[in-house]
């Protein structure tokens, strides 16, 4: 008789582990992926969606043609979890399994620190479509980047999200208006690499020269607690109306939030995947 395994969750983790079990035992196991959502994309491409390189619809990847040997994919909501009869109720029914996998990552708490809930995000795709609809009326004014605490995804994205923002505004002649802020929890931009610290602090010092003659330079506070975050990012919110900006509201992005309501298990294919693929996308690779 086949095994059973069920895994929840199509993120880097679900994804990486069926195709693994696919390669290596073909129709001799029944795998059952299951998730929420019908279609894959990876976490660079919501800046490329912020910043009008290309479209929403361009970068998912239908999960429908994730097609592999011993494996299916259901597109169900998952509702509750039984870790000792290895059984999971959905919104279409239950499963039962020989080997149960948790991998359903981890989702945003935006009410976690004061003020962030109101603000726009790149972190989801539908935050960076917001936001590429938002970007283009954006003529002068602050830009603030806040993490809202650490762990957080993929690390330099908020650090990369500063930088494009510098070339996108300097791209549209209106850089000379605009202040660019990034705050972050660390030390440095990404304590596990230091190699690609050095390179992102390199990029900032690079273009704080640039902009020196017009006094709008990016600037990069770090080593901020969430204390100290949630008081900095409520004075934001309330000088928001003494800022003047033509867009139609003060473009105040928050990042990463307080936490999670679960967390995707810490398997070394998956970490690895998401940090290779944070890295090429700051150039550090």
């Amino acid at each position: 008789m086949k095994k059973r395994i069920l895994v929840l969750g199509a993120g880097f983790g679900g994804l990486e582990l069926s195709t693994m079990l696919s390669e290596t035992f073909g129709d001799g196991i029944e795998v059952t992926l299951i998730d929420k959502s019908d279609s894959f994309y990876f976490g660079f491409s919501k800046l490329d969606v912020m910043f009008a390189h290309a479209r929403p619809n361009a970068v998912r990847l239908p999960y429908k043609k994730f097609v592999k040997p011993g494996v299916r994919l259901l597109q169900e909501t998952i509702s509750l979890v039984d870790p000792i009869a290895k059984r999971v109720t959905t919104d279409r029914g239950t499963h039962e399994a020989d080997f149960l996998v948790v991998a359903l990552g981890a989702d945003y708490d935006f009410a976690a620190t004061p003020g962030m809930a109101d603000a726009t995000e790149f972190y989801t795709l539908a935050g960076a479509t917001r936001l590429g609809e938002i970007l283009p009326s954006f003529t002068k004014g602050r830009v603030l980047i806040a993490v809202g605490g650490a762990p957080f995804k993929c690390p330099p994205a908020p650090s990369e999200a500063a930088l494009m923002m510098h070339d996108y505004l300097s791209t549209r002649g209106v850089r000379s208006a605009c202040e660019i802020t990034l705050i972050l929890p660390l030390e440095a931009p990404t304590p596990p690499s230091p190699e690609t610290s050095r390179a992102l602090l390199a990029a900032f010092a690079e273009r704080r020269r640039a902009d020196r003659p017009c006094g709008r330079g990016l600037l990069l506070q770090s080593g901020w607690s969430d204390g100290h975050l949630s008081r900095a990012f409520g004075r934001h919110a309330r000088r928001q109306g003494a800022i003047r900006f033509e867009s139609p509201r003060p473009l105040v992005w928050t990042v990463a939030m307080n936490w999670l309501k679960a967390v995707r298990p810490p398997t070394g294919t998956d970490r690895r995947t998401r940090a290779e693929g944070c890295a090429r996308r700051s150039g550090s690779s």
